[in-house]
């Protein structure tokens, strides 16, 4: 009998960049169709492929991206990402009066198949009732039913057939549960403009969160986001690209108890999906405006993410940034000291 464990690590990486790049490509596909229909000011030629370019850059090589693509059991983010990525493309692409219906279909496939790669992928639904508002409203109600008749009975058989959810629940009273949710949407805002002291687990648990009391203002930051965008005008389009990215995160924002809660309601992979919105308001602002500086932050995140990916090169690294970051982690500190046990190293560091 060949051993699988035999496998080398390497083709499973390799399938989770394969993956990844697939994703980029068809986030490409999604945001130059987006923009064809949503940047109506008079642009050059190039200027909205090149903005649908920047903008899936920016989804490609965000640092928040590095663990879903560099953690082996992160294939199933990546592909629910990827299917999800599809499907909205294909929406988008059914509200053409050619050939909907089988634009239409393979949307429908590549739902399912993202339902079947990462359960929080429910929140597709609503992130396409969002998008395609925007182009076909009307096309929507007969379209988007199914979706979300589907994604309610998936949501109700994986909280049945995943009963260890249960020890999530006792965490947080139900009246905490919008707080802690602010503040997880608090946390990936920052990330997502200052991705500093990015590691593998945060700590960013109900209970911690609440005997720290950062709940009681960090909702502040999300709101005062939203408020200036609704306060002018010319702004109130980035709305919808921020909606995408709340709705995207909400299966795993607190509101609803899931099993890693326990450790943290916050994890670098649960924004995979949720970074097409940001893209999309990266898109919009290339395509409206003449100067290329926002143009910049990608090439800034790429340097950034270059950094990082040190981070995964091997355990002892993993672990030492996370103990950095996070010094309380006790999975990290039991991973860590196997790690110098193994090297033969007792001395702690």
């Amino acid at each position: 009998m060949i051993s699988c464990f035999n496998a080398s690590p390497a083709a499973f990486h390799a399938t989770n960049l394969v993956a990844h790049v697939i994703a980029t490509l068809l986030a490409y596909g999604l945001l130059w169709q987006l923009l064809r229909r949503t940047a109506r000011e008079p642009t050059t030629r190039w200027r909205k492929p090149v903005a649908a370019a920047a903008g899936a850059l920016l989804f490609g090589i965000h640092p928040l991206q590095i663990e879903a693509v560099a953690w082996v059991s992160g294939l199933r983010d990546v592909l629910g990402g990827m299917f999800g990525m599809a499907a909205l493309w294909l929406f988008v692409l059914a509200g053409d009066g050619r050939r909907r219906w089988l634009a239409y279909t393979g949307a429908c496939i590549a739902f399912l198949l993202a339902l079947g790669s990462k359960p929080g992928m429910v929140c597709l639904p609503a992130v396409a009732l969002l998008i395609g508002w925007h182009y076909r409203p009307r096309f929507l109600a007969a379209t988007l039913l199914p979706w979300f008749v589907i994604a309610l009975a998936w949501a109700y058989l994986t909280g049945r057939v995943q009963p260890s959810a249960e020890l999530a629940r006792g965490l947080a009273p139900i009246w905490a549960r919008p707080l802690i949710a602010a503040d997880a949407l608090a946390f990936y805002l920052g990330k997502l403009v200052w991705p500093a002291a990015l590691c593998a687990e945060y700590g960013r648990s109900p209970d911690a969160v609440l005997a720290s009391g950062k709940l009681y203002w960090t909702w502040l930051l999300p709101a005062a986001v939203a408020a200036a965008l609704a306060a002018w005008r010319r702004t109130r389009w980035a709305l919808v690209p921020l909606a995408v990215f709340v709705v995207a995160l909400g299966p795993t924002l607190g509101l609803v108890p899931f099993n890693y809660q326990v450790v943290s309601t916050v994890a670098d992979r649960y924004a995979y999906f949720a970074l097409i919105g940001p893209a999309w308001g990266l898109g919009v602002i290339l395509a409206r405006i003449r100067v290329p500086w926002p143009a910049l932050s990608v090439a800034a995140l790429a340097v950034v993410t270059m950094a990082h990916l040190r981070v995964w090169t091997d355990s002892e690294h993993l672990f030492a940034a996370t103990l950095r970051v996070n010094p309380r982690s006790w999975k990290a500190l039991h991973n860590f000291g196997n790690v110098l046990d193994n090297r033969g190293d007792h001395k702690a560091k």
